[in-house]
């Protein structure tokens, strides 16, 4: 997770490292030229040497370039602006992410501004910054059961100063999915021999803490329950393998209000017999338990 800065652009804004935005036929946005202009129009010769046209999703990192605080620029090709939905922010920003962070940066500036087509202000910097969350993930495991996301630590956005504003009311609800992305992901990305139903189990108990009633039925009452079916998918793992049934419940809506119901396939693929798939396709196999995760996920998000 990133920090998030909305801000405006002034002359004692920091300026290392600074992500443009660049339309079709390399025609800069107003922004864009502010920085070219910084920079003694060489933003421009540079993107042109570099045969950079600004098609949307492409992204072009200017490197070394030390002259007025300016160390990087980072263009984004944005296409056509005026034809640009918040799916397309949301797919430029994946792209983003994973140049931000192959390129190990870690303060970023993002020259917004307020010429963003026909979606909203507000809609086009969140979906751009789900995307740039998106993008930046990574899964590092250094020891059994420690997992980090290495990645950008801060994010000033300069925009106008309505949409500064309302970024700011709206940041803790983008960093909430944000985060519950991350943690979906990470359960994924966890190896089966870890991410076992005991660690599914207190992987939910720690959700408690966010105001989530959670109930963990384990194998003595599930047989009694008479689930014989899900017991017989674990019966023959060892003990801190056997099946539990998860009950997750958020009252958000208030006492008496009806609830709403997710279910999630948690089936914890560890290890077993013949493989009868294509070569290739068993190691997909612990993603088996991914419907567990968004439902984790969701719940997560909603608290």
């Amino acid at each position: 997770m990133f920090e998030i800065v909305p801000s405006r652009f002034t002359s004692r804004t920091s300026k290392k490292h600074m992500v443009v935005l660049v339309e079709d036929k390399l025609k800069l946005t107003s922004e864009a030229k502010q920085v070219n202009k910084l920079l003694g129009d060489q933003l421009l010769k540079t993107l042109k040497l570099l045969d950079f046209k600004g098609k949307k999703g492409t992204i072009k990192g200017v490197y070394g370039i030390n002259k007025e605080g300016v160390e990087s620029v980072i263009a984004v090709g944005i296409g056509k602006l005026n034809k640009l939905k918040p799916v397309d922010w949301l797919r430029i920003g994946v792209s983003l992410g994973k140049e931000l962070n192959n390129a190990n940066l870690k303060d970023i500036s993002i020259m917004f501004g307020d010429a963003i087509g026909p979606s909203k202000n507000l809609d086009a910097i969140e979906q751009l910054i789900e995307g740039m969350y998106m993008g930046e993930y990574r899964f590092v495991m250094k020891k059994k059961d420690t997992h980090t996301a290495i990645g950008i630590k801060k994010l000033y956005v300069f925009t106008d100063g309505k949409t500064s504003k309302e970024l700011t009311d709206k940041l803790p609800y983008i960093n909430a999915v944000a985060e519950a992305q991350s943690h979906t992901r990470k359960l994924i990305d966890l190896p089966p021999n870890i991410a076992n139903p005991e660690y599914m189990a207190q992987e939910a108990r720690d959700l408690k803490k966010l105001g989530l009633k959670i109930e963990v039925i384990e194998e003595d009452e599930l047989t009694k329950m008479g689930m014989n079916l899900m017991m017989a998918v674990g019966v023959g793992s060892a003990k801190k393998d056997q099946p539990r049934l998860i009950i997750m419940k958020y009252e958000g809506a208030g006492k008496g209000e009806p609830y709403k119901a997710l279910v999630g396939k948690g089936v914890m693929f560890d290890t077993g017999g013949y493989n009868l798939k294509p070569t290739g396709f068993i190691s997909g196999m612990k993603c088996d338990m991914g419907g567990a995760a968004a439902v984790f996920g969701t719940m997560k998000a909603l608290a």
